[in-house]
């Protein structure tokens, strides 16, 4: 299971750190991009989040199991059908110079989970390559309740 976000929490929920200003457009194009990839487990369609995920993307599932771009863009597809709801928060974006790391932790609802749900941390690890920020790792945890 790979995570999902939110897309209306998410746009509330990018912090800015005081004298961040010079990462302002940086920051907006990683929220976007975060807000893409949310809006891509609603829609079921990949293909937003093929231009935002390197080719030498590498994530790690909740499970452990390590997935590449065409895994991560197969599970959008693959859980849109089972996906109610998704909710995104406390979403924290820092700056390394090229690299940025996204920071925040989801509560998804799906048809086997139940009202429950479960709730997911994560990280992506983006950077900058040719002037244009991309997604190069993911990893994600199940969170305790």
């Amino acid at each position: 299971m790979i995570r999902h976000h939110c897309l209306a929490a998410a746009l509330l929920l990018a912090a800015t750190p005081a004298g961040a200003a010079e990462h302002d457009a940086d920051r907006a194009a990683i929220l976007a991009g975060e807000i893409a990839w949310s809006h891509a487990f609603v829609t079921g369609d990949p293909a937003p989040v093929r231009s935002l995920l390197a080719d030498d993307f590498a994530g790690i599932s909740p499970s452990g199991t390590h997935y590449g771009k065409a895994g991560a863009l197969a599970e959008i597809t693959g859980e849109h059908a089972d996906t109610v709801t998704q909710e995104a928060h406390g979403i924290t974006i820092r700056f390394f110079g090229e690299t940025a790391i996204a920071q925040g932790q989801d509560h998804e609802v799906t048809k086997e989970t139940g009202p429950r749900g479960i709730d997911i941390v994560w990280t992506d690890v983006w950077v900058r390559r040719a002037g244009v920020w991309r997604i190069v790792a993911a990893q994600d945890t199940f969170a305790p309740r």
